[in-house]
């Protein structure tokens, strides 16, 4: 009996500072690009090198019926077109494709001809509610991978999906096919609290009392849905552009292991081939800062200001300019500069590694101010409210 009274005590006070301790804080890690599905063919793959950024125009195989939902839906392909215009490709008028379709003049040769491009890319299909439900979470306190103890608790993070064909006109065949998948998980850490002990959890920032048995990350306002329009448009982009990146993933490989002549020869190609990409005049200028000529250096890094439009790329620009000053010794100017480049948005890129480990600023990062100011903007920014549901 007293054995059974001490168990019973032991328990209860197990409980009690179980009440106590703060609750595990945990996120969804769903890495939904691994569902991405590309398919390319070599003749595309062959065309995409020789012609970095080609002609295109966009054509709506099956638009929405209702007259309301393929107004947004046309809105919709009009933010892909401007993405795609916005970085320097040449987009064709999509009207005089429907026209020459509607005409029975469809043929590639004639197409070609009348519009001018080098691809059509047929939207297939644009989704914001694909379904996407998880039962495990990543406990951040223990940094390990959890399963929800109630079969009830979950948390939904619906995928936003892009579906495309991509047509090469003067072969008349298909190139590629590509369906890009993305969710508020894989670009917002949403943290929630869980209570293993009754099987409830909250967004934090909620109210305490606000406890609910599952909870869900919706793309349902239109400011979300025109995020994820340009969120998949950027994969889109950088498919078409994988010829380029390719080889400038080369050039980044020849220029860590110090092969600056091999890494110019390819970065001189690319700039005739594509004369309008920010990120070859970067490229460039740090080669120029390492041939100790600092004067051509902040030449190309203006051209790169020219032929940037957002405002990554922006960072990006400033980022490689206090790369530049630190290869100069200019301490002051390279803090400076890579203080706007943080203040532009370098951070989200998740690279504080790779910053902090970088040979060109080697003669800065040594300093205090290179501390504060790199811990200043790695601090992680607090998660938006979310949508949530299946109240207790």
């Amino acid at each position: 009996m007293k054995n059974a009274k001490l168990t019973a005590l032991v328990l209860a006070m197990t409980a009690m500072f179980a009440c106590m301790m703060p609750l595990p804080k945990a996120i969804i890690k769903p890495d939904s690009q691994s569902r991405n599905e590309v398919i390319l063919t070599n003749e595309l793959k062959a065309l995409l090198v020789d012609t970095p950024r080609p002609k295109l125009v966009i054509r709506v195989s099956n638009p929405p019926g209702n007259v309301t939902e393929a107004e947004k839906f046309n809105a919709y392909i009009n933010l892909v077109e401007k993405a795609l215009l916005t970085n320097g490709f040449t987009v064709r008028d999509r009207a005089l494709l429907e026209n020459l379709m509607r005409s029975g003049n469809a043929d590639y040769r004639t197409i070609g001809e009348k519009i001018d491009t080098d691809l059509i890319i047929d939207i297939l299909s644009l989704q914001f509610d694909v379904p996407n439900h998880f039962t495990t979470y990543l406990n951040e306190t223990t940094g390990q991978k959890e399963t929800f103890r109630f079969p009830d608790n979950g948390v939904d993070c619906p995928l936003a999906r892009l579906e495309c064909r991509v047509t090469i006109v003067t072969k008349g065949q298909l190139g590629g096919m590509f369906t890009f998948y993305a969710s508020r998980c894989d670009v917002q850490d949403l943290e929630f609290v869980v209570n293993n002990g009754n099987g409830t959890m909250n967004w934090v920032g909620n109210p305490p009392n606000e406890m609910f048995r599952s909870l869900a990350a919706p793309i349902d306002t239109e400011e979300i849905k025109t995020f994820f329009v340009n969120y998949l448009a950027g994969n889109l982009m950088n498919q078409l552009l994988e010829g380029v990146n390719s080889r400038l993933k080369t050039v980044k490989d020849l220029y860590d292991a110090g092969g600056f002549s091999e890494a110019q020869e390819i970065v001189a190609d690319l700039l005739k081939k594509d004369p309008r990409n920010f990120i070859l005049y970067v490229d460039q200028a740090l080669l120029d800062a390492h041939a100790g000529d600092f004067s051509k250096a902040q030449q190309n890094l203006e051209k790169a200001v020219m032929y940037a439009d957002a405002q990554y790329q922006r960072a990006v620009i400033y980022y490689g300019t206090a790369r530049v000053y630190a290869l100069k010794d200019d301490r002051t100017l390279a803090l400076s500069f890579l203080r706007k480049a943080f203040e532009n948005g370098l951070g989200k890129l998740g690279k504080f590694q790779e910053i902090r480990s970088a040979k060109d600023l080697a003669n800065v990062s040594a300093t205090p101010e290179f501390d504060v100011l790199v811990n200043e903007f790695e601090k992680p920014a607090l998660p938006a409210k979310n949508t949530k549901k299946g109240k207790k």
